[in-house]
């Protein structure tokens, strides 16, 4: 705040009263008293105005910086917000951890003669499929607020990952399962696959599939 006072003493305040007793010195050497006293309420009232509007410009410049700051700092509010927005409902069945036994696979996944690694690389087709059939991302608009932006952009990430997990997680959980406990997955895929949490985690499980069904694919060749 000290800053704007600063400013405003300097570039308004100041420079206004030199002009206004230069221009109340000039006005003194009028001679009719009617005159003098008009010219000089007409340079003090200018000066006055030009104080109370650099004033007012330095009020609303302070006001405008003090709500972007309020914006910057409600970010990682924000941010968690959007986590949590796309995080997953839960759509498997989840059995006690005490039990020590898994889940029930969930999600229809047919696999003929044990062609896991074949299943696998056909779920990461149709996830990467999926994914190129939802657009591009929102973009931020012109004049669109950081806030507003942020909103729209939420419920578009919100919205594709319903439609992955109303279609594909389920299956793709399945699969995942069963590479790791042939051991052609590493275990923390199968909790991304889980909880994939945003797109980013959802292609990173499609590519992680297609690797290790290609790879099981190979082991099957070779034996």
């Amino acid at each position: 705040m000290l800053i704007y006072v600063v400013s405003f003493l300097a570039l308004a305040a100041v420079p206004l009263a030199l002009g206004g007793y230069g221009g109340h010195l000039a006005a003194e050497v009028i001679s009719n008293p009617k005159h003098r006293g008009n010219a000089m309420l007409t340079v003090w009232g200018l000066a006055a105005l030009g104080v109370v509007l650099s004033c007012a410009q330095q009020i609303l410049t302070y006001r405008a910086e003090q709500m972007h700051d309020k914006e910057r700092a409600d970010l990682p509010r924000q941010v968690a917000e959007y986590i949590r927005n796309t995080s997953p409902a839960p759509q498997f069945l989840v059995e006690s951890a005490a039990s020590g036994r898994p889940a029930a696979p969930t999600g229809l996944v047919a696999v003929v003669n044990g062609h896991t690694g074949t299943e696998a690389i056909s779920i990461g087709d149709q996830i990467f499929e999926f994914l190129s059939t939802q657009g591009d991302p929102p973009q931020r608009r012109l004049g669109e607020t950081e806030v507003d932006f942020l909103i729209r952009s939420n419920a578009w990430y919100k919205q594709v990952m319903d439609a992955y997990h109303a279609t594909l997680q389920a299956q793709t959980e399945t699969i995942a399962r069963m590479l790791v406990e042939s051991h052609s997955l590493p275990a923390n895929v199968l909790d991304l696959a889980r909880n994939p949490v945003n797109l980013i985690g959802v292609r990173a499980v499609a590519k992680q599939l297609e690797l290790a069904g290609k790879s099981s694919e190979k082991s099957m060749v070779r034996q």
